[in-house]
């Protein structure tokens, strides 16, 4: 009978190759040892270590939590439902929420750093940085934990910021930054810079992207604390840029944005000058400041102006005259807008072309404390024409009343645009002015058979001869504007002048040889006129 034959089994083949890839290593590290070769390292410590010897474990990976605590900064309210995102080394972010304020993480890895993103549709996104503690890899090591501390949210509204321009019209296409200098609490100090921006539509509202800190909510918080916030506008295609501070406790005790304007000199906002009020812009510009020129607008323009601060309606006074007080004009009902700082006057009728009006102005604001304002402008209507002449001979004032045209007469002038004198504090120098003159006129009324001289304005050598000649404003009402479209001429000494000869008077402005600094005519933009030679032709005056 022949024996059966079995086949190994597969666990004793296995145990078998393993056995023999034992008995080989050991050979191979005796005959390396023989060899009189250091053993391998096997803990770290650079010495070699014998078979045996050392116990070797593999890599741990530590783990870790954060936890923190998140708030309404203007009320102290613990806030449930509140959006964390978690973001660390390269696991995927994990998003938990808040209950009753606190908010835990899952495992995270220990010894790394992350970032937390607290969110939250009524509040300020805030954003912080975190670490845990402990090294992957340490042995023995232990699991770390972290708190990322006591986080108060700013409670979020929508923003706005209006922008006007040196003629209290909207500015459009102004880009707007504000750094409101802090995004939330930080265990009850300001944390991590915040920047808000926006552009302007064509009425000058800048809408701010995303929302805004709840100014009125916070408005406890900004008034105990120390700092500024900064605007800053971009320059338009009419205006340049420029940036303000406003501190937190203007804010504070506003509760919004002030409105902001744009004018010479820089940036200026509806703060409430605690003394008086004040006009911040206007398109009547002696209301903010006298100067050398003086307002120009539209026949069709309302007049707007906006104060520092709001106004009471019922203290409003106006007056609106043309330049001689010779017609007062019918304004509508007061316009008033952002938030009673921003007045709107309009005429029942389109003012008239090319002419000179004159505004009185009083109000008081609401708040008690700061004084009212009172003040006064000129200006004037388009269109203006670009070169100087005489239209009309307006009226001859016979002062001495002797029936003739003689010395110490007045003569008005009425011109084609306004000139004027003002000092730089745009005080009236139209007054006593110094200008050349000389006069032709036809003795026997017919040019044909011959032009006789006078005693002014002969000529000497085929030069004219000219002699000096005061000027001045006529009286002009609600005040003298130092600029006039009708111009008093004062005849010098020596003149004798006939009725109804045509005459030919030839003035001469600007000399300056003979005129200078705040003498000399301006056109309504300030600058001075070129020496100005101005001819009035075929002037008659009736007895």
């Amino acid at each position: 009978m022949t024996a059966s034959k079995s086949c190994p089994k597969a666990e004793d083949v296995t145990f078998r190759e393993s056995f023999m890839r034992r008995i080989l290593a050991v050979i191979a590290l005796t005959s390396t040892l023989a060899c009189g070769e250091e053993p391998p390292d096997l803990n770290g410590d650079g010495a070699g270590d014998a078979e045996g010897t050392v116990t070797q474990i593999g890599l741990v990976h530590p783990q870790g939590t954060i936890a923190g605590h998140v708030y309404n900064a203007a009320t102290g309210e613990n806030l449930t439902g509140i959006t964390v995102t978690i973001i660390s080394g390269g696991a995927a972010p994990q998003e938990v929420e808040s209950t009753d304020g606190v908010f835990r993480s899952g495992a995270l890895p220990a010894g790394g750093s992350g970032h937390l993103i607290i969110s939250s549709s009524n509040f300020i996104t805030a954003q912080r940085s975190f670490s845990l503690p402990g090294a992957a890899g340490d042995f023995p090591t232990a699991n770390a934990h972290a708190w990322v501390g006591e986080i108060g949210l700013l409670p979020k509204a929508p923003g706005e910021l209006v922008v006007l321009g040196p003629d209290a019209a909207g500015v459009g296409s102004v880009t707007v930054g504000v750094d409101f200098g802090f995004a939330y609490l930080l265990d009850g100090n300001p944390a991590k810079s915040l920047r808000l921006t926006g552009t302007t539509d064509s009425q000058g509202v800048a809408g701010i992207n995303g929302g805004m800190p709840d100014l009125n909510a916070l408005s406890p918080l900004l008034q105990s604390m120390a700092g500024s916030v900064t605007v800053s506008l971009g320059a338009s295609e009419t205006t340049e840029g420029g940036s303000l501070s406003i501190s937190y406790q203007n804010l504070g005790r506003r509760g919004t944005l002030p409105i902001v304007a744009l004018r010479a000199g820089g940036v200026v906002a509806t703060l409430a000058n605690a003394n008086q009020a004040q006009v911040l812009v206007s398109n009547a510009g002696d209301l903010v400041q006298r100067r050398q020129g003086v307002s120009v607008i539209e026949a069709t323009d309302p007049i707007r102006i906006l104060f520092d601060q709001a106004i009471d309606p019922d203290t409003l006074f106006t007056g609106l005259t043309t330049e001689n007080d010779s017609g007062q004009v019918v304004l509508q009902e007061a316009e008033w807008s952002h938030g009673g700082t921003l007045l709107t006057l309009r005429p029942t009728v389109n003012l008239s072309e090319g002419q000179e009006y004159n505004l009185e102005l009083s109000a008081a604001p609401l708040s008690d404390g700061p004084a009212a304002y009172s003040g006064g402008a000129n200006l004037f209507t388009r269109p203006l024409s670009a070169d100087l002449s005489v239209e009309t001979v307006a009226s001859w004032h016979d002062r001495d009343e002797d029936t003739n045209i003689s010395e110490g007469d007045w003569i008005d002038l009425h011109l084609n645009q306004p000139v004027g004198a003002r000092d730089g504090f745009g005080n009236s120098n139209l007054h006593n002015l110094v200008a050349e003159w000389a006069v032709d006129y036809d003795l026997n009324g017919d040019r044909e058979s011959g032009t006789v001289r006078g005693e002014m304005g002969f000529e000497e050598g085929g030069r004219r001869v000219y002699e000096t000649l005061i000027l001045s404003e006529p009286n002009a009402g609600a005040g003298r504007s130092g600029f006039t479209t009708t111009l008093r001429v004062q005849l010098p000494a020596g003149t004798a002048l006939r009725h109804g000869v045509p005459t030919t008077f030839f003035l001469i402005f600007n000399n300056p040889e003979r005129v200078s600094g705040n003498h000399i005519l301006r056109n309504t933009s300030g600058s001075p006129l070129s020496i100005t030679q101005v001819t009035v032709t075929n002037f008659q005056l009736a007895q």
